[in-house]
């Protein structure tokens, strides 16, 4: 756009923004399916970039994937929730849960031995949905917080194993610490 600037009688081009959406994660092989999935989808493979921290970005520029997108789910920290086409099915909820686990959720141990996996969200109302996914799939999940404004879905320890051989992961730190988790849980008393 061309805007005249009177005070100071000159012409200025102004360039339109830019939307861009933007997806980060710690591990490069997740963003690498990623890409290998928009570029089946939509013919479209973004750069992967590296910022601080080890964090890793996929910035996707192009209008038309970014309205496709964009019309099957809400994005944002508060307006996601899970679309009732996912819930309806056990095996879309899994993939569903996954990927939020994969990009937002945790995996650790207490007293180095417990295992205890957590997925984190400024959004309530998407984390109950979760949770109420998980409990009909036998994994025993409740929501707490709020912690400084952000709440957890925490999993029962005993339902860890289900969680693990049920949902899965595709970021490889999880599922290394899940192989783990699995021969401590075996040890644990009943």
């Amino acid at each position: 756009f061309k805007e005249f600037d009177k005070r100071r009688g000159k012409t200025y081009v102004r360039h339109q923004r830019k939307r861009i959406v933007e997806f980060a994660n710690t591990d490069i092989a997740l963003l690498r399916h990623f890409i290998d999935l928009l570029s089946k989808e939509y013919g479209y493979a973004p750069n992967i970039t590296n910022s601080n921290h080890n964090v890793f970005r996929v910035c996707i520029t192009k209008n038309y994937v970014i309205d496709d997108l964009i019309s099957g789910m809400n994005f944002g920290t508060l307006k996601w929730s899970v679309p009732d086409e996912i819930s309806r099915h056990d095996d879309l909820s899994c993939a569903f849960i996954r990927g939020f686990f994969d990009g937002d959720g945790s995996v650790g141990f207490i007293c180095k031995k417990i295992p205890r996996i957590r997925l984190h969200s400024n959004n309530l109302a998407g984390l109950q949905q979760l949770a109420l996914i998980l409990n009909r799939l036998g994994i025993d999940a409740k929501v707490n917080g709020p912690y400084k404004g952000a709440y957890e879905l925490l999993l029962a320890t005993r339902s860890v194993v289900r969680f693990i051989k049920l949902i899965k992961s595709n970021h490889t730190k999880k599922r290394r610490i899940f192989k783990i988790a699995e021969v401590y849980t075996h040890t644990m008393p009943r």
